[in-house]
């Protein structure tokens, strides 16, 4: 029996196909044949047309700054600390320093300052020397069951 070529074709795709679908060992050339598609098809995706003009634009030879903008002018030398004193108000400095006595969380910051403190007081003062000028040897300090 003879088969017309569409079908010859398909019966020779088939027949290319059958190993992979038995889980046999594939050709050496499918390997390049499935990198060269790829890289056709990666190819295909750079082409822009036969036809292709860039489109003009209008670019000026300077750029003009129109606005509402201004340069930035920095005021370091306004004093960083007492701020509120540079608007002379005396309600102003009143509340301010309502505000740092009822601080909280400075006042809590004092007392770790504080505790911190003392720790390190009592720490220190265990390097310091804990001996007496007394020369006569007393029994005191020696063990009842050494001073016989």
């Amino acid at each position: 029996m003879r088969l017309a070529g569409s079908a010859r074709t398909l019966v020779t795709l088939q027949s290319a196909y059958l190993p992979l679908a038995r889980g046999q060992e594939c050709s050496r050339y499918t390997g390049i044949v499935v990198a060269l598609l790829i890289l056709m098809t990666l190819l295909s995706g750079c082409a822009v047309g036969p036809n292709y003009k860039r489109p003009a634009a209008v670019v000026p030879d300077t750029w003009k700054g129109e606005g509402p903008w201004q340069t930035a002018v920095p005021k370091d030398a306004i004093p960083k600390g007492n701020w509120w004193e540079i608007y002379h108000d005396s309600e102003l400095d009143r509340l301010e320093l309502e505000l740092v006595q009822a601080n909280q969380s400075l006042a809590a910051a004092q007392d770790r300052l504080s505790e911190a403190r003392s720790t390190a007081r009592v720490a220190s003062s265990a390097w310091s020397s804990q001996g007496s000028d007394n020369t006569a040897g007393s029994s005191r300090n020696i063990p009842p069951a050494c001073s016989r």
